[in-house]
């Protein structure tokens, strides 16, 4: 009688099909974390863009209108609300990304 070496077909199948749920596995983590970066890199982005406003201010410019173009250029569906005086501001700067919430920073004084 002669002795099989080798793996059976179902044993390849098998492995196959193992293999493919981690593929699709390693496929979504990659989905969210690209997701999940996007996100960070607007929020960060918005906190620079509120902190120069801030900057702005500071020095004593009150003029908001050249930010608002800006700000829709900066981050998508972007809505910025600004009140600049002399000796106080308030800024809130919210955008929403594809499919999911919005997203806002602030600041005052």
């Amino acid at each position: 009688m002669r002795a099989n070496f080798g793996f059976s077909i179902i044993e390849v199948l098998i492995a196959i099909v193992i293999l493919s749920f981690g593929l699709l596995g390693v496929i979504g983590l990659e989905t969210v974390s690209l997701q999940r970066s996007r996100a960070a890199y607007y929020r960060t982005e918005a906190a620079v863009f509120v902190n120069n406003i801030v900057a702005q201010a500071s020095v004593g410019d009150s003029d908001c209108r050249p930010w608002l173009l800006l700000a829709e250029n900066i981050l998508p569906q972007a809505v910025l609300k600004c009140a600049l005086s002399s000796d106080s501001y308030k800024i809130s700067l919210c955008w929403n990304m594809h499919l999911a919430d919005e997203e806002c920073i602030s600041a005052s004084s």
